[in-house]
């Protein structure tokens, strides 16, 4: 089973970024990092498989916004992890302020990942409920 196919199954609307620019009526942005942020600001969940240096980007780059990352899991190999331990973006990678799923590289496949999934899930949901919460009473 896909990565995608599970989350479809436990109710969620699971696309690829790259599947949401040719998607509506209206032409994507010139800058792929503005698509890339528009569809990250408008998802419920944003999941980054961190493999290659795209999506290290991607997470330097769009997920650098707290409201943003708030919503992110973010699951890496940890190979990949000592990598960017290595990298110029070290800091950021260490004070993310969303989920980070590290695996052995053995885990590092579908049927690993969507077992660790539901939970992250569940706790990502429970905390935007709270946040929605809080601010309702806050007005």
């Amino acid at each position: 089973m896909t990565i995608r196919d599970h989350l479809a199954l436990n109710g969620h609307s699971a696309k690829f970024s790259e599947e949401l620019i040719t998607e509506g009526k209206v032409k994507p942005a010139p800058n792929p990092i503005h698509d890339e942020t528009i569809h990250a600001t408008v998802a419920g969940l944003i999941l980054v498989l961190c493999q290659l240096r795209g999506t290290q980007t991607e997470v330097d780059r769009i997920l650098s916004d707290f409201d943003l990352a708030r919503k992110a899991i973010v699951v890496v190999g940890e190979t990949t992890w000592n990598y960017l331990m290595q990298s110029v973006s070290r800091f950021q990678w260490e004070n993310f302020r969303g989920a980070i799923l590290k695996l052995p590289d053995y885990q590092f496949d579908n049927s690993h990942i969507c077992s660790k999934l539901d939970e992250l899930v569940e706790n990502l949901q429970f905390t935007e409920y709270i946040d929605r919460l809080k601010s309702k009473l806050s007005v």
